[in-house]
């Protein structure tokens, strides 16, 4: 064996020295080839915003955040960001999915939040939106409410154990008419329990749980009222 293959052979012995030079800087291996290493670039949220120089989500947490939910497959990001434009929805800092059926859509101002949770379209779609500081909200189906009752003075004169923040009268499907109002409303509790009843005007109203049909809100009004 000559002294140049004896050399080669120790050589292949040898451990590497470690490299502690900058990721972004080059190294030479011992074949002279000059090797770049970079790390690889991170991603950041891109703003929905018309406005070019507004600031990249995370470096700030001045948002207001809406949870959407369904019972049916969201539509993909793209899709959904198409939707909410439609809907005049200019100031959306980001959509982010948790699942199919869960997306967190992010808003500079709590008024667009507001708005967003009170959209008609995405009502008619099914889904259900609401802050995500307030999930601690349950709701529940008070029927056989008058058509002329008033639901501000109703607010105001229903007591329970727990706060009610809202009533909303639902609407059933009419082969006639369309979408007419029912007897039946939807109460909100700031509880994640639902009471059994509410008093009013000396008597008690039984709570029924609330559940939306899977194909869209309005659905499951259709049987009451």
């Amino acid at each position: 064996m000559c002294e140049s293959e004896i050399t080669g052979i120790q050589r292949l012995g040898e451990k590497r020295p470690r490299n502690d030079s900058p990721p972004d800087s080059p190294q030479i291996d011992d074949d002279g080839f000059t090797t770049v290493v970079r790390r690889s670039p991170k991603r950041l949220a891109r703003s929905f915003s018309n406005n070019p120089s507004s600031p990249i989500l995370g470096e700030s947490n001045d948002y207001f955040e809406v949870c959407i939910t369904s019972k049916n497959i969201l539509p993909k990001q793209i899709a959904l960001a198409k939707l909410l434009r439609s809907e005049n929805f200019d100031n959306i800092l980001r959509i982010k999915f948790k699942s199919p059926y869960r997306v967190l859509i992010q808003l500079r101002s709590k008024r667009e939040a507001e708005r967003l949770m009170s959209c008609t379209k995405l009502e008619n779609l099914g889904y259900r939106c609401q802050m995500t500081n307030e999930l601690n909200l349950s709701y529940g189906l008070l029927r056989d409410f008058d058509l002329d009752a008033d639901l501000k003075e109703l607010t105001e004169t229903l007591k329970c154990e727990y706060e009610i923040v809202s009533l909303k009268r639902l609407k059933r499907l009419d082969t006639v008419d369309g979408w007419t109002e029912c007897e039946s409303v939807r109460i909100c509790f700031r509880s994640t329990t639902l009471p059994p009843f509410v008093k009013g005007y000396g008597c008690r109203f039984k709570v029924e749980p609330y559940v939306e049909a899977p194909e869209f809100t309005h659905r499951a009004h259709t049987n009451i009222g």
